[in-house]
């Protein structure tokens, strides 16, 4: 319920790969916790303790009860027996600083655990955590660093919808650095994660924008025009064909622009 709920995104700021929880499923997480909370009182030395605590963190997380989140994934990190929930409770973690605002506690914690479990982390965590990391130096408008993690991680994290907004923020800071070529490149990748229409719109639109920065008006016409031609953007077609005039009045068609 919540990671399904619509969201409206402001392409003109950098936008959020591991989005902010907007409340579904309140009662459901509290049904968890209440659960999670049984086991733990009921039954302290079965091996679900630790899967307990996880389920209760992240309830609490999707609840936006940050506080409670932090303890119950700071419990996690001191008693986990299983690797992987052990190094699972340093995202959740990182997660929770960051919708706290805690950016630069969150950047030292970070920083710190990828150091000392390199080498050694399981499954896809590392790269979910330089994610988390990467959104941190985003906070603190350090594009950079930011770039550096994304670039090494997006591809290679869990979920078609994670790595769509992945490359989509992609193209946001290499716009931002004046990569232009490197924002090209990350834009025409959002098209093989397709999960959201609006985010697949937006990817479309700056692609072609900055294909016309680049110089190639050829491209930037071609994208304009299969966006013309979609159906699902008729409401859109006014606009779509001011930009295609637009780059053919660049290109020298004058007469083609303007019966645009």
């Amino acid at each position: 319920k919540s990671l399904e709920q619509s969201r409206v995104y402001n392409t003109l700021q950098p936008i959020r790969i591991y989005e902010t929880p907007k409340g579904a499923g309140s009662g459901d997480f509290d049904n968890a916790i209440d659960k999670g909370a049984s086991i733990l009182r009921k039954y302290d030395d079965t091996k679900w303790v630790d899967n307990a605590l996880e389920i209760i963190g992240k309830s609490y997380f999707f609840r936006n009860e940050y506080f409670n989140a932090i303890q119950k994934f700071e419990e996690l990190y001191i008693n986990a027996e299983d690797i992987v929930l052990k190094q699972s409770s340093i995202f959740w973690k990182g997660r929770v600083l960051l919708e706290l605002q805690a950016y630069n506690e969150g950047i030292q914690f970070l920083n710190e655990e990828l150091s000392i479990n390199e080498g050694e982390w399981r499954s896809s965590l590392e790269w979910q955590i330089k994610v988390v990391l990467a959104e941190h130096y985003i906070a603190n408008d350090n594009w950079v660093n930011a770039l550096d993690l994304l670039n090494e991680s997006v591809g290679k994290i869990p979920d078609r919808a994670n790595n769509e907004r992945g490359y989509f923020l992609i193209g946001q800071l290499n716009e931002q650095i004046g990569n232009t070529k490197g924002a090209f490149d990350a834009y025409d990748m959002v098209e093989k994660y397709y999960n959201n229409y609006d985010l697949q719109f937006a990817a479309k639109k700056k692609k072609a924008e900055v294909a016309r920065d680049l110089g190639n008006i050829d491209e930037a016409i071609k994208v304009f025009q299969g966006m013309i031609r979609d159906d699902k953007n008729t409401e859109f077609v006014s606009e779509l064909n001011y930009e295609l005039g637009k780059s053919e009045q660049i290109k020298g068609n004058w007469v083609q622009a303007q019966s645009i």
